[in-house]
Formats: C-alpha cells, sequence, structure tokens
C-alpha cells in the first residue's frame, strides 16, 4: 500500500473538536526501551511544521494531539498524548505583504502516557501489597492515568502472577516503582490509543502486559505478506548484552538481595534488576530465570533500520494499540515477536522498543530487539509454548 503522511491534530479536550495541523515537516515517535534491562522511559513525539498566519484555537501545553491515519477518532493512531511545550522559532526573509515567512517554524513536544507518568513526582503514601500488574493499576490511577484492564477473556494478562510491596512511604518517582513491579513480571508497558474518549474520567492510558500478539517478519532477500525488507541490521556483543551473573533485590522491608551465575568462571559481566517482590523465593526464582534468559545463547540483532520506500506498509506495525475488550487489547509493537532473517539464518527477537521519522514522502524506523528466550511464560500459548513440555516459565 502507498505511503501516506499520518495526520497531525489537536485539541484542546480528549473528546473535544480535533483541527488537523498544515504544514508538517516531520514527526519524530519514541516507544518502548532499547535494551532489556532498560527501565520503560517517557513516550514522547516531537512535530515540525511551518506556522499558519493564524490559529483559531492556539497552540498550548496542556492540550490534547494524535498522530493518526485520518482526523477521526476512529483512525489507526501512531501517537496520543498532550503537549509538554511548544517552541516558535523566526526566521529571515519575512514578506510583510503576505506575512509569509518561510523559515519559520513550531516545534511541539508531546508526551504519551508513559510520558506523562514520567513528568509525575515521588510516591508518596501508597502502600500497596499484592499483584504486580495491580499495583501498577494502583499507581497509575494515583497519577490519573488508566491502565486498560479490559479483555478479561485473556486471562494471562489480566494479572502477572507475582506479588510486590509498594512501600506506604515511597520516595521514588512513580515511573520507577512501576518498572520495579514491571521487572518483578517480566513485563512491558505502552501506550494505549483511547480514540479520543475518556475512561473512568482519566485522558491517559496505558497497558502492562507479559507480550505482545503481534508478529511480523524482517527479511534480507524475501517480501510478502507481512514480510518487510530493512535498510540496516546491527549486532551487538558485549557488557550491554549479555550477562553471567544476574543480581535482584525485592522490597526495601525483605532486606535481601538473590544472586544466580552461569557456569562461567569470574569475574562476572553482572545484571542487576530492581524489583518490588516481597519473597525471597520468588526473588530468587526471578534471578535463575534472567541468567538462563539473557545469558545469550543465540545472536540476536540489536536494531534494524529501515524506511517505507523499501518496505511497503512498515508503518503499520506501529499502530498504538487500542483499548477494550477486543481483539487488539495487547496487539503492541512493544513486545512484539518478530523473525529475523540474515544472510541464511532465521532468529526469532523480542521487540523491546521503536523510534519512527515521518516525512510527507515516506518515513525511516528503527526497531531495538533483544533475544527471544526473554520472553515471559503464557501457559499453552502456541507461540510461547506449553506448560511443561517446551517453555521455560516465571514464576
Amino acid at each position: 500500500m502507498p505511503y501516506t503522511a499520518p495526520v497531525v491534530s489537536y485539541s484542546a479536550t480528549l473528546d473535544g473538536t480535533y483541527t488537523a495541523l498544515t504544514g508538517i515537516q516531520s514527526v519524530g515517535i519514541n516507544r518502548g526501551r532499547r535494551r532489556f534491562q532498560d527501565p520503560f522511559n517517557q513516550t514522547t513525539c516531537v512535530i515540525e511544521l511551518i506556522p499558519a498566519n493564524s490559529y483559531t484555537v492556539p497552540l498550548e501545553v496542556g492540550q490534547f494531539v494524535d498522530v493518526r491515519t485520518s482526523n477521526s477518532s476512529s483512525a489507526r493512531a501512531f501517537f496520543t498524548g498532550r503537549i509538554s511545550d511548544v517552541e516558535r522559532s523566526f526566521a529571515i526573509p519575512f514578506n510583510s505583504v503576505t506575512g509569509a515567512a518561510p523559515a519559520d517554524r513550531i516545534t511541539i513536544t508531546v508526551l504519551g502516557a508513559v510520558g506523562t507518568i514520567g513528568q509525575q513526582g515521588t510516591g508518596g503514601v501508597l502502600g500497596f501489597a499484592g499483584d504486580a500488574r495491580r499495583a501498577i493499576q494502583d499507581l497509575t490511577n494515583t497519577v490519573a492515568v488508566h491502565l486498560d484492564n479490559d479483555g478479561v477473556a485473556i486471562n494471562q494478562f489480566n494479572d502477572f502472577g507475582v506479588n510486590v510491596t509498594v512501600p506506604a512511604d515511597s520516595q521514588e518517582p512513580f515511573l520507577e516503582l512501576i518498572n520495579s513491579c514491571l521487572r518483578a513480571g517480566v513485563a512491558f508497558m505502552d501506550d494505549i490509543d483511547m480514540q479520543r474518549t475518556p475512561v473512568n474520567s482519566k485522558n491517559l492510558e496505558v497497558n502492562a502486559y507479559r507480550t505482545s500478539s503481534r508478529e511480523w517478519t524482517f527479511s534480507d532477500n524475501t517480501t510478502g505478506s507481512n514480510i518487510f525488507k530493512y535498510t540496516n541490521i546491527k549486532y551487538l556483543s558485549g557488557a550491554e548484552s549479555a550477562f553471567d551473573e544476574v543480581i535482584v533485590s525485592g522490597t526495601p522491608s525483605l532486606g535481601s538481595t538473590a544472586t544466580a551465575n552461569s557456569s562461567n568462571p569470574p569475574p562476572f559481566n553482572t545484571l542487576q534488576q530492581k524489583t518490588l517482590l516481597n519473597t525471597f523465593t520468588v526473588l530468587q526464582n526471578l534471578a535463575q530465570y534472567l541468567i538462563v534468559t539473557q545469558n545469550e545463547t543465540e545472536i540476536t540483532p540489536f536494531v534494524i533500520s529501515t524506511n517505507t520506500m523499501v518496505a511497503d506498509g512498515i508503518e503499520t506495525k506501529t499502530y498504538m494499540s487500542r483499548g477494550g475488550a477486543g481483539t487488539e487489547w495487547f496487539d503492541q509493537v512493544v513486545g512484539a515477536i518478530v523473525t529475523i532473517n540474515f544472510r541464511g539464518t532465521t532468529v526469532r527477537a523480542l521487540c523491546e522498543g521503536m523510534s519512527g521519522s515521518f516525512y510527507p514522502d515516506h518515513a525511516n524506523f528503527e526497531f531495538y530487539f533483544s533475544p527471544f528466550i526473554g520472553a515471559a511464560f503464557v501457559l499453552d500459548s502456541a507461540t510461547l509454548g506449553v506448560l511443561d513440555t517446551n517453555r521455560l516459565g516465571y514464576p
């Protein structure tokens, strides 16, 4: 399908009237993370445009912006969020008769739901004890962000199956507390498209999940349905990609850490993971799980670059998942399972994050990967394995 530049629209309220912006020069989007050991950082979108002579509704911090295939709430979204910064730059020449200034620019920075959580302060009085995913829900509710808890038929995505404790007097930022819960569940987090409709009086939404249902293939010599070519592939070997010792810490009240080592002799390349797990046995199980999954035995690309000129339709793989009980509930680019063909070898990998740059005539993308064996266990899954049959599970 031919590439069509996305439409950037804005509104004073989430469920208000959206006006499409003109003169869009570029749209840059970042979602997810680069490596498995990284925390999930703020989701961001930077939009550069040639300003119009005037705006019926002036661009202001706090307004809602979405980047979609069209200016419609039902159109698929690449990014949604709220304006955090508006920068106006003026340049010469300026035509005093027409008011035109071709080199003038407006740069808009938009934060998604995860990005907005990252702006919040310390946790304050919380005091939650229970399943790690429900702890995330408690944390997001505190900062007026909805955690998608529909799709109840997909039971393996409702809870993580491990308990954590969020200290009542925690002074850590909300996003760090959420990352500690995600590490406990070996899980992902990404923004959700609310389709311009508030949920439970909240205007932003995220999802936390073990893995995504989205799959596709990158190939260096084949194209076809759900198979895309790439322009560059990078491998990374070293201290940031493979580990032979894992140290996992739990909640402060537990007062202990768990350690797991590979069969390699010291000195070790150590992965340290901070969680809010409240049971030492589970802490130790997580350390053992991570030493197996992160002591890389199959060489996996770190990053793949491509664009819409060589990979027709690849932009559809970066659509945001839409909330609710439908089939897209956990259909995310972050956590997607990707098959990669390179010079006669085939590996499977997990997409940890992506960055995209959209222009009027094409779009460029980078996708970041970790070994597929790092995927969290899903009960009786045709893709991820069947219990006691062919897949290591945690917890």
